[in-house]
């Protein structure tokens, strides 16, 4: 999953993988899509642009009729996250 502030651009890109996990040379430009385009949208290129909306929505590239899938959260404001430390010694 991908974080993504609303308004913003992230270009996209794929890598194709054989049965076995090795990455092999793709020269087949993916077919791109969003679930929800009332949320963000894909353009031919794989650049996903975030509307103005909140919410979850996944992108899927396609090659060869084989599709790969990511996960989308839009948010309102910059990506924070809590690290939760110990501090001090520890005591008996």
């Amino acid at each position: 999953m991908i974080t993504l502030k609303v308004g913003y651009k992230q270009q996209l890109g794929v890598l194709v993988k054989d049965v076995y996990g090795n990455v092999i040379e793709n020269t087949v430009q993916p077919v791109w899509s969003f679930s929800n385009n009332e949320l963000a949208s894909v353009d031919e290129s794989g650049l996903l642009t975030a509307g103005t909306i909140v919410g979850v929505g996944q992108v899927t590239a396609m090659v060869n009729d084989i599709s790969g899938f990511l996960d989308v959260e839009l948010i309102a404001g910059d990506p924070a996250v809590v690290e939760v430390i110990a501090v001090g010694e520890p005591t008996p």
